[in-house]
């Protein structure tokens, strides 16, 4: 039988005793396991160990030889630290890479906190990085140098098991294709908060910025913010709200990404570009004016063969009015609207539709293996256009055209294939006119004129297969082919035929009035014409040459049977050869002439050669001349004959030539007024000279002369 003690207070004591010498222990055992395991990592034998097992870990996990340099483990408490050096991943092996690995960071540090020792349970606290540098590289077949992450080997916590409170990437650098892509960043006034739910394994948080400068190599820096609520589960990311706001622009949307080891990503989104806030970033001012709204989905599967294969997006896009910049000027479009679709590589935007220069525009688009051939086919076609709108774009003056009474319409279709970028374009264009030319006085008639064009670009050459425009009575006619390289030339056929000359100068007169400011001079032509020329030569001085022909001509009271000539024009030089002038009756007149130009503009000191030969022409042709001159009608009879050659220049004029009439006879009316100045052979003639021509002239006069500044000199003169 065991005794009672006589003193109550002794079991509890030694109870006390007991539980105080175990707390001992235990403290002793854990400081003593601390030590053994500071001790072992201070080992190098364990050192290398445990950073050999590092790296084969990551190996595998990556499917590449990562390198460690080192790291160094700091003990404090329950919340222990590590710091790891030199970090490299390799990327998949690609010639492009040129040697550079997928991402090297020289320093990672990691803090854990342990929140139950015997229940095992810690976190990440801290996570920071810094001066990370990535090699992006991606071939011409769509080959990234991003390596195949291993699956399934069940390995290693992931970031729901680690919990990371806080992480950081500092002085990061980008680049894409073994050239930096110079991306700059200031985020100022960052948001991040976010909480871990250890029971759901959710990651619950909300990242954003304000006043936010992002700059891309030599683009102007983009303002903007961000605003973004996201959920992360072991399943998947959700981002429920994501709105990023720059000037006037707004992007708002939301996605899904799932699983992580072979993400699929799923958005939905919604764009509002203003275009010209674009256009002042990209620094173009090529790019239209005005807001674009964009509504839709987008798709990307990261198991597909390669990225664009992987990538699905669908939407519709439209704007009430933009602003392009055609041949310098701002040219409306308005009511843009269409849909695009890319599917596996291949894009669709379709149908398009617009107002464009007072037309109604509708195309389709199609690119087929856009990362890789890219083979592209556009058609487009422009009805009911403006001409006055249209000719804008060529770079003619649309108040010019009004001015000169030309309004109509212009129908156009163009069907254009490509590869690339623009590799073997070739283009079928089609254009149809149908314009009125309005007269100058109310009474008349506009004339309507009527054209059509058909072209081939292929190979930097466009083919002019037809071209034709044509009034009641006027046709002209091109055909032929423009290179458009850097040394342009052309080679094209023209044709032009008139039935009935009193139109073409009243289609001159019209249209020259309002191309020129000035009232031409009145002609009263009438006859049928025909030229056949031909434009070649550089398109920066291009040559004119070819036949004209007239029959039946009248002009100014005068009547010829025909005249023909050749004609050349060059931004140096205009001529006038072989030219025929033959009266009705008898009668026949030669010249040619020559005239020095700058940049197709004649000046006084330009160099001029002329030389006319008249034989026997009727005196009755000068009538129409005189009448003008001496204020009266002047009844004519006779011929005459004329030789005369000049050369030099308008402002210091060189020649001779010899006047013959016979038999020939001018009769001035009694009650008719003198003429303004004396005949020519009175005025110049020197003094002591030859008697002053009478009124009447005699059966037969010769008159030779020789031209030198500054006055006329006739040696002989009867």
């Amino acid at each position: 039988m065991n005794e009672i003690s006589d003193n109550p207070q002794a079991t509890p004591r030694r109870h006390w005793r007991w539980w105080q010498w175990l707390g001992i222990v235990v403290v002793a055992i854990v400081i003593a396991f601390g030590v053994g395991v500071w001790l072992l990592l201070r080992s190098g034998t364990i050192h290398r160990y445990l950073l050999e097992q590092a790296r084969q870990q990551a190996s595998a996990a990556l499917g590449g030889a990562v390198q460690i340099g080192n790291f160094d483990l700091h003990l404090s408490g329950l919340s222990p630290s590590i710091d790891v050096f030199n970090v490299v991943v390799p990327g998949a092996p690609l010639p492009q890479a040129q040697g550079h690995p997928l991402l090297r960071i020289p320093h990672i540090h990691v803090g854990v906190e342990i929140t139950s020792v015997l229940e095992r349970a810690w976190h990440v606290n801290d996570l920071e990085v810094d001066r990370p540098v990535v090699w992006f590289v991606q071939a011409a077949d769509g080959k990234t140098n991003l390596p195949k992450l291993k699956s399934g080997s069940g390995s290693g916590p992931d970031v729901f098991d680690l919990g990371i409170r806080h992480a950081v990437v500092r002085q990061g650098e980008v680049y894409i294709n073994s050239r930096p892509s110079q991306l700059e960043a200031d985020l100022r006034q960052v948001r991040f908060d976010v909480h871990f739910d250890p029971g759901t394994r959710h990651y619950t948080g909300q990242f954003g910025y304000q006043d936010g400068q992002l700059q891309f190599q030599n683009l102007r820096p983009i303002s903007h913010s961000l605003a973004m609520n996201f959920n992360a589960a072991p399943s998947g990311l959700a981002i429920s709200s994501l709105v990023l706001t720059s000037g006037h622009s707004r992007l708002t949307a939301a996605a899904t990404v799932a699983p992580y080891a072979h993400p699929v990503v799923r958005a939905q989104y919604q764009l509002a570009l203003d275009a010209a806030q674009a256009r002042t970033i990209l620094r173009n001012p090529g790019l239209p004016t005005g807001t674009l709204a964009v509504v839709g989905t987008a798709n990307y599967d990261s198991a597909a063969a390669t990225p664009w294969e992987g990538l699905q997006a669908a939407g519709n896009f439209s704007s009430r009015a933009l602003t392009v910049t055609v041949a310098g000027l701002g040219t409306p479009v308005e009511g843009l609207a269409g849909r695009f679709q890319l599917d596996h590589g291949n894009l669709e935007v379709t149908p398009i539709s617009a107002r464009v220069a007072g037309g109604a525009l509708t195309a389709n688009l199609r690119i087929r293996d856009v990362g890789h051939t890219a083979a592209a086919q556009l058609s487009a076609k422009l009805t009911g256009g403006h001409l006055e709108q249209v000719a804008r774009y060529a770079g003619a003056k649309a108040a010019t055209l009004g001015q000169a009474g030309v309004s109509g319409q212009i129908d156009t279709t163009a069907a254009v294939h490509w590869t690339g970028a623009l590799d073997g374009l070739t283009a079928d264009l089609n254009a149809s006119l149908k314009a009125a030319i309005a007269a100058r006085q109310p009474t008349q008639a506009a004339i309507p004129v009527t054209g059509s064009v058909q072209a081939q670009y292929q190979g930097g050459r466009l083919m002019l297969t037809a071209a034709h425009l044509d009034a009641s009575q006027e046709s002209v006619s091109a055909q032929g082919a423009i290179t458009t390289t850097a040394a342009g030339s052309a080679a094209i056929q023209v044709q032009w035929q008139s039935g009935n000359l009193a139109e073409t100068e009243a289609i001159a007169d019209r249209v020259g009035a309002g191309l020129s400011g000035s009232v031409l001079p009145v002609l009263n032509l009438a006859g049928t014409a025909a030229f056949t020329g031909t434009v070649g030569g550089a398109l920066s001085a291009p040559r004119i040459s070819g036949h004209l022909a007239l029959t039946n001509l009248r002009a100014r009271g005068t009547e010829w049977r025909s005249v023909s000539a050749d004609l050349a024009a060059s931004p140096v030089q205009a001529s006038v050869a072989n030219a025929v002038l033959l009266p009705v009756g008898a009668g026949h007149v030669a010249l040619s002439a020559t005239a020095g130009l700058t940049s197709w503009s004649y000046k006084g000191s330009n160099p001029l050669t002329f030389s006319v030969q008249v034989t026997q022409l009727p005196m009755r042709q000068l009538a129409p001349l005189l009448d003008p001159v001496l204020g009266q009608p002047v009844p004519l009879a006779g011929s005459f004959n004329l030789h005369a050659e000049v050369h030099g220049s308008a402002d210091n004029p060189l020649g001779q030539g010899s006047f013959q009439m016979a038999p020939a006879r001018l009769t001035v009316g009694r009650a008719a007024r003198a003429p303004p100045s004396p005949p020519p052979c009175r005025r110049c003639c020197p003094p002591g000279g030859s008697p002053p021509m009478e009124p009447t002239i005699p059966a037969r006069a010769v008159i030779r002369c020789n031209c030198t500044p500054p006055r006329l000199n006739f040696p002989n003169c009867r």
